[in-house]
């Protein structure tokens, strides 16, 4: 998006030379143009922008990031699913085609998503509905999120 705003050329660095809808500006140190930063181009770093920055609100980043999840070609044509984060161990029990790789790695990605908002009452009640023992040990909404993320493996 292209916004016109104020800019204003730094002293000492020379003029500056650039078209606006087909009309030639020269630019001094010190002056003062309406364009957009599209307009100056590479020359934008010799500018300074007059205007108040405008506040952008980006949406809330996850809680926990998802993963991506790798396929590891084991000989040819079969696949593991691997966690970056723990390599060793593939998440399949033997080697898939890779058009069940890819599937599997998107079912998976499509639990983790499903179950980030959860609370702890709601992922305590899925992991009963689907037969998961809730431990002690499981001291956070993330220790249950990843156990029923292990469990659907």
């Amino acid at each position: 998006m292209n916004v016109v705003k104020k800019f204003r050329k730094n002293d000492r660095t020379g003029n500056h030379i650039f078209r606006i809808d087909g009309k030639r500006i020269k630019a001094t140190p010190g002056q003062v143009v309406e364009c957009t930063a599209k307009d100056l181009g590479n020359q934008l770093k010799h500018y300074t922008c007059l205007d108040a920055p405008v506040k952008v609100d980006e949406p809330a980043s996850p809680k926990t990031p998802v993963k991506e999840l790798k396929l590891v070609r084991v000989s040819r044509g079969l696949y593991n699913v691997i966690n970056p984060d723990n390599p060793d161990k593939p998440l399949n029990d033997e080697p898939l085609r890779k058009a069940m790789a890819e599937s599997f790695t998107l079912a998976h990605m499509d639990l983790t998503s499903s179950i980030k908002e959860l609370g702890w009452d709601d992922l305590v009640a899925l992991m009963e509905e689907r037969g998961i023992e809730v431990l002690d040990t499981y001291e956070t909404e993330d220790d249950l999120r990843q156990a029923l993320i292990n469990a659907g493996e």
